[in-house]
C-alpha cells in the first residue's frame, strides 16, 4: 500500500469520471451541432463504422469504471498486491486524457490532429499491455478479469478506431476520391 498506488488509483478514477461525463455530454448535446457518430458519417469511406458501433463505448466505460474501483480497492488494501498501478497508472491515465482530447479534436474537425491523438492513445494502451505482461503469464483471476479484460476491450476498440480515424483523414484529404471501378 504505497502512496503512489493510491495517487494513481484516485487520479485514474477522477480522470475516468471526467472523460465519461465529457463523452456523454458531447454525444448527447453535440458540440457545434455535431456528435462523434454524425461527423463520422460525414467522412464516408470504406471503413466508416455504422452509427450504432459507437455504443461499444458504454461497455468500455463500464469495464473501465469497474477496473477503477478494483484499482482503488487494491491501492487501499494492506494485504493485496497493487504494484501493477505503478506499471500502468500513468499510461492508462494518459490514454483516458487522450480519449477526451480526441473527442474535442474530432468534433472541431481537426482530423489530422485527431489521428495523432488517437495514435497517442493507442501507444499508451500498448505500453500498458506490455508493462503488465498481459496474457504471457498465469495471472490470478482477479487480475485477468479486472485488469486485463478492460484494457483488452479498450485497446481492441482503439486499434479499430485508429484505422477508421486514418481512413477519415485520408478521405477528407481527398485521397482515393476519384472515380474508380470496383472489379
Amino acid at each position: 500500500m504505497k502512496k503512489s498506488h493510491k495517487a494513481y488509483a484516485i487520479l485514474n478514477m477522477i480522470v475516468l469520471i471526467v472523460v465519461i461525463f465529457w463523452n456523454y455530454w458531447v454525444n448527447a448535446k453535440g458540440l457545434d451541432g455535431k456528435t462523434v457518430s454524425s461527423l463520422s458519417a460525414d467522412y464516408e469511406n470504406l471503413f466508416t463504422p455504422a452509427g450504432y458501433a459507437f455504443s461499444i463505448w458504454g461497455l468500455i466505460f463500464l469495464a473501465l469504471f469497474a477496473q477503477a474501483i478494483f484499482f482503488i480497492s487494491r491501492a487501499f488494501s494492506s494485504t493485496k498486491d497493487s504494484d501493477f498501478l505503478t506499471q500502468i497508472g500513468p499510461y492508462l491515465i494518459m490514454a483516458n486524457i487522450g480519449n477526451g482530447l480526441w473527442v474535442y479534436m474530432w468534433l472541431m474537425e481537426y482530423t489530422g490532429i485527431s489521428v495523432i491523438v488517437m495514435l497517442g492513445i493507442l501507444a499508451n494502451l500498448i505500453i500498458t499491455i506490455l508493462n503488465t505482461n498481459m496474457e504471457r503469464w498465469d495471472a490470478p483471476r482477479p487480475i485477468i478479469f479486472w485488469l486485463w479484460w478492460p484494457i483488452a476491450l479498450y485497446s481492441g476498440w482503439i486499434a479499430v478506431a485508429t484505422i477508421a480515424n486514418i481512413s477519415a483523414y485520408l478521405g477528407k484529404a481527398g485521397w482515393g476520391a476519384g472515380d474508380s471501378e470496383i472489379t
